[in-house]
């Protein structure tokens, strides 16, 4: 019989068992990591540029006279429109599931001269309990703002309206909504989830929400943080765990994330006794780990027994 693999294909048993070992990240922190924030309004696009719109709060800008911290209004005269941000305090992250960054407030006025869209710009950094650092990005979250005639009655609003006409905000999706980084084997992935009115909502947010005219509405940005291991070669075991790198698609694999080949790779076997010993010990523990059936183990082993490895 020729040299080969011994593949589980070449005997009939089923792969693809491993998943059972995968490792969750749920319950890796405890407690869990804590997210703080910071924000800067940037790059208004409207009529109202340059000379009718003005930042505060931001990065290398003046501090805003009053609340929110972070602002960009618009338009000029006693009632500008505009948009402010205040992030949230230092609080915990709750993976899977999307929690309040921050507050963000829509200043509907009559104005003259508009803002198109803006980039709100977040600092978001994520620490575990012992101070490494999951997650240190700066994140861009285009806000597009959709004005409407106010003053022409016979246009009928675009939304719904309890006084000519709301405005809608939506999250643009021309740029990412997605942002990753890898540490210690681990890809972390926060993602802009979206509004509610409710900072502590629950069901899915609302790429958009409407803002009545001559009212300042308030709304919550949420966000998602996610933690998934790094499988490299996608047997079901996370790299950090994985005693074996490398292991063949396919493979039915133990708790070490290797596979029988692993164990007992042809092409370097001593002798073809050794090698055949080595296959019969390893799917012996295959067995006792509820892995093979004696059966299975059997073909296994007769068909190392009529190959060429270690010859």
């Amino acid at each position: 019989m020729s040299r080969f693999a011994l593949g589980f294909a070449v005997v009939g048993i089923l792969v693809g068992c491993g998943s059972e070992f995968q490792d969750s990240s749920e319950g890796l922190h405890e407690p869990p990591p804590s997210v703080s924030s910071s924000a800067t309004f940037r790059d208004a696009v409207g009529s109202a540029v340059p000379n009718f719109v003005r930042f505060c709060g931001g990065s290398g800008q003046a501090d805003c006279p009053t609340a929110p911290s972070v602002q960009v209004r618009w338009g000029g005269g006693f009632n500008e429109s505009g948009l402010g941000f205040e992030p949230t305090a230092v609080q915990d992250v709750l993976f899977d599931q999307p929690f309040a960054i921050g507050a963000l407030t829509h200043f509907n006025f009559v104005v003259g001269r508009f803002v198109d869209s803006v980039v709100l710009d977040l600092g978001l950094v994520v620490e575990s309990d012992s101070g490494t650092t999951l997650f240190d990005e700066t994140v861009s979250v285009g806000l597009e703002i959709e004005e409407t005639p106010n003053n022409d009655t016979t246009i009928p609003c675009p939304f719904p309206s309890e006084r000519p006409c709301s405005d809608r905000v939506t999250i643009s999706t021309d740029g990412a909504t997605e942002f990753s980084t890898v540490v210690d084997g681990f890809e972390y992935t926060l993602t802009i989830a979206g509004f509610h009115a409710d900072p502590n909502a629950s069901g899915p947010p609302l790429m958009d929400f409407l803002s009545e005219e001559n009212e300042s509405t308030v709304v919550f940005l949420f966000v998602s943080f996610d933690e998934e291991c790094i499988d490299g070669d996608g047997d079901g075991v996370c790299d950090v765990d994985d005693a074996c790198a490398n292991t063949a698609s396919g493979s039915l694999i133990d708790a070490d994330g290797c596979s029988i080949d692993d164990h007992c790779p042809c092409d370097t076997a001593a002798n073809h006794g050794d090698y055949v010993s080595c296959v019969a010990h390893a799917t012996t523990d295959f067995v006792r780990d509820g892995l093979l059936t004696h059966q299975e183990r059997s073909k296994l082993v007769s068909a190392a027994a009529r190959s060429d490895c270690g010859k």
